[in-house]
């Protein structure tokens, strides 16, 4: 699977505007849950299933607040064993959404899909 990740990680910084090279994949480096911590609070931008650009603030309450193509919404993370777990209201119905994340150079990779493409793709601003 980090093969399939890892190659999707790569279209995604692409299309992103990133600079890493098209021919190989980063490195994946899975993230632990004192990792995920250190990543929280902050702001973000992200793109989802490689083409919905958000912008994304989180607070060390584990508040969320989104923003994509000019619409709002809120939710909430947290850090269950080594996974990031997101909720929203509406882009999630409400669901919690728990995944590992990688980091890939200055980007980090969450929500892999059972086919092995990545559709979060984000990084701290």
């Amino acid at each position: 699977m980090r093969r399939a990740a890892a190659i999707g990680i790569v279209m995604l910084i692409g299309l992103a505007g990133g600079a890493m090279a098209q021919d190989a994949p980063p490195r994946l480096q899975p993230m632990t849950a004192g990792m995920l911590k250190a990543l929280f609070p902050g702001r973000f931008e992200a793109i989802w299933k490689g083409d919905v650009r958000l912008t994304i603030g989180a607070d060390a309450k584990g508040n969320l607040k989104g923003f994509a193509n000019g619409k709002y919404d809120a939710g909430r993370w947290e850090v269950r064993g080594n996974k990031l777990c997101v909720s929203f209201t509406v882009w999630t119905d409400g669901d919690r959404k728990c995944s590992e994340v990688y980091r890939a150079g200055s980007w980090y990779v969450g929500l892999v899909n059972k086919k092995g493409n990545p559709n979060l793709l984000f990084r701290k601003q």
